[in-house]
């Protein structure tokens, strides 16, 4: 029997000083690490995000044990969400060093 799945959430801001900030700094413009520290007790990961410039729109996709711990960690980094869907399907295409194993 295989591990559960761990929990997704897609988050979304639409703000365009963040798709500004998007364009211009690393994928740690967030500020995550610092609010994990601060929220230790529910690591959250931010996996990837994306950006829409047109819709002013950036989005992210985190792993969590809960949406509530995604939401935290994403006030205190000082980027509340304005929409955050839970049960999101995620499938990660294998990596070369996972199809060597």
């Amino acid at each position: 029997m295989s591990p559960p799945a761990e929990p997704y959430f897609l988050v979304e801001w639409y703000r365009p000083d963040l798709v500004e900030r998007y364009r211009d700094e690393p994928i740690d413009w967030l500020g995550l690490p610092t609010a994990n520290a601060t929220a230790a007790s529910h690591p959250v990961r931010l996996l990837l995000t994306v950006a829409t410039p047109a819709d002013e729109t950036v989005f992210g996709l985190f792993s969590a044990d809960c949406a509530d711990a995604v939401v935290q960690s994403c006030q205190l980094a000082g980027w509340p969400v304005d929409r955050i869907t839970s049960g999101v399907d995620v499938k990660f295409r294998p990596t070369t060093a996972d199809r060597r194993r």
